[in-house]
């Protein structure tokens, strides 16, 4: 690598950082009061959890189309029309809310609808261009660095968020998230999507190309997926851990409330103590050598996230003082952040150096969009479960018994032989 390509390289990396650190940061604290403005106006969960599902409809709705476009057009512009998209929604959102012009509940929903459509381009844009943006041996450091990045906002974000939402008036609160979004377009602007890698002209669009050509490249998205074993393992696998892993989802906070009886401080701990994990796997697997076999090597961890279930199962069975209690949550919520990330940053890797760069929009999308598509049955499953009673460590126990029978007999229905993979497709 010459030196004029390294300093435009620790340059880049720079840019990417700080684009994703003030993107993530602005995005999170405005979606804390969002989600805190619904729960204290309307008093309704429910209310709050239609907020919480639109998300996994658009990008259902829009699964044909998300890769296909990312794959076929510059992937910078389609970040920038994205994160323009967004100002604008957001803009509109506060000049309808000023003059009323509908309910506001309504009109979050329909901002909400405008930012998820802007943030699936964006991001599948974004995260198909990193083999493009950064040096390929620099991929896992990359996302690693992004990784530590979206936790830090993870922690900080809540707390920002409450201190600003009691200080500033809801149009103050829009208009800083305004700001941000277009701060973040600047750093965009001088950010190079394809210093490594220049995009091939085969790969660009034609103008003639319309709705005919996207949707077949929707179809090659899905034979390049049914082709390979291993992307089949990967979305099938995904889709039912989703389903058991939405036991941690409704049932930790359920367990420590209504169970414990923790503080609202206590919990609090927990909860950074999960974050703190997933900051802790970050920057050792920033420093760490990329593994040999990303897949098999996550796959194995997966079997210590159900140890950590059983453990919860039996912190609940013991009864033991809530200080005890406490301790042991702590202990074990810091364990789950940092096998989820040690699952996940080396997955992304994986997908990452393996999936050919013309056709990642296509397959990141599918594969991150059809391994949600069960997750809200999880939510509801589970949240039915926890409220009719049956005891909280045998829901625990059962799915972490569950969970280890899927791991073990989806690779051999599909015949994966995971520990023979490497860093193939």
């Amino acid at each position: 690598m010459s030196t004029d390509l390294q300093v435009q390289a620790r340059t880049q990396k720079v840019k990417i950082i700080l684009s994703h650190l003030v993107g993530k940061l602005g995005s999170s604290i405005f979606s804390f009061g969002i989600g805190l403005m619904i729960l204290r106006e309307t008093g309704s969960a429910s209310n709050f959890g239609f907020s919480q599902i639109i998300g996994p409809i658009v990008a259902l709705l829009l699964l044909p189309l998300t890769g296909s476009i990312v794959d076929k057009f510059h992937h910078k512009k389609i970040v920038i029309i994205g994160q323009i998209a967004s100002i604008t929604g957001v803009i509109l959102f506060l000049l309808g809310n000023s003059f009323q012009v509908l309910p506001k509940l309504l009109l979050i929903y329909i901002l909400l609808t405008i930012l998820t459509i802007a943030d699936l381009f964006l991001e599948t844009a974004y995260s198909s261009s990193l083999i493009s943006m950064v040096a390929e041996e620099e991929v896992q450091k990359m996302m690693s660095q992004m990784q530590i990045v979206s936790t830090c906002v993870m922690i900080a974000a809540p707390m920002i968020g409450a201190v600003l939402y009691n200080v500033l008036s809801f149009e103050q609160f829009v208009l800083m998230e305004i700001g941000s979004e277009i701060l973040t377009l600047f750093i965009i602007l001088g950010i190079n999507f394809y210093l490594f890698k220049e995009r091939k002209a085969e790969d660009r669009v034609q103008a003639s190309q319309g709705l005919k050509e996207i949707w077949r490249m929707f179809g090659e998205g899905l034979a390049y997926v049914r082709r390979s074993s291993t992307l089949m393992f990967a979305v099938t696998y995904s889709m039912f851990m989703n389903v058991v892993f939405a036991c941690f989802m409704i049932g930790l906070p359920f367990v420590q409330i209504q169970h414990f009886k923790f503080t609202n401080t206590q919990f609090g701990i927990t909860e950074m103590a999960f974050s703190i994990g997933i900051l802790g796997a970050s920057l050792m697997l920033a420093r760490k050598k990329e593994f040999d076999n990303p897949l098999y090597s996550a796959w194995k961890l997966v079997f210590l996230i159900f140890a950590d279930l059983s453990l919860m199962a039996g912190l609940v069975f013991l009864n033991l003082t809530q200080w005890l209690s406490f301790t042991g949550m702590t202990a074990l919520s810091l364990l789950l952040g940092w096998m989820l990330a040690a699952v996940n940053i080396p997955m992304q890797v994986w997908m990452t150096k393996s999936v050919p760069q013309n056709m990642q929009g296509r397959i990141f999308n599918l594969l991150g969009t059809l391994s949600q598509v069960l997750k809200p049955l999880g939510i509801l499953l589970f949240g039915a479960l926890f409220d009719s009673g049956v005891r909280p460590d045998m829901i625990f126990i059962l799915s972490a018994i569950v969970g280890v029978i899927m791991s073990t007999a989806i690779p051999l229905a599909l015949r994966v032989k995971l520990r023979e993979l490497g860093n193939q497709i």
